[in-house]
C-alpha cells in the first residue's frame, strides 16, 4: 500500500455507504474515474470533493459491499481552514 499523501478531487458520480465508511466515485478534471473510501460524512452525488489519498490498493474487495475495486484510494477529507 502506498503511504505518500496524494491530493484527489472531482465530482462525485456514485456514493456507496458501508457501515462507517463511504465509497465515492470521483470524476476528475482529466476525465478519469477514481474510487476513494472515507470514514464518516462524505459529499453527496453531484458535489465537488477534495480529499487526500493516504494509501492505494489494487484489486480491493469490500466484503460489506460484495464488490471488488480495480483500484481504491484510502482517503481523508482535509480539515477546513
Amino acid at each position: 500500500m502506498r503511504t505518500d499523501p496524494v491530493p484527489l478531487s472531482g465530482v462525485v458520480e456514485e456514493r456507496l455507504a458501508a457501515g462507517s465508511y463511504v465509497y465515492l466515485a470521483l470524476r476528475g478534471d482529466d476525465g478519469a474515474l477514481r474510487w476513494v473510501v472515507l470514514m464518516g460524512a462524505a459529499p453527496a452525488i453531484g458535489a465537488s470533493a477534495r480529499v487526500v489519498g493516504v494509501g492505494r490498493r489494487e484489486n480491493f474487495r469490500s466484503p460489506r459491499l460484495g464488490r471488488e475495486f480495480a483500484e481504491l484510494h484510502f482517503a481523508v477529507a482535509p480539515a477546513a481552514p
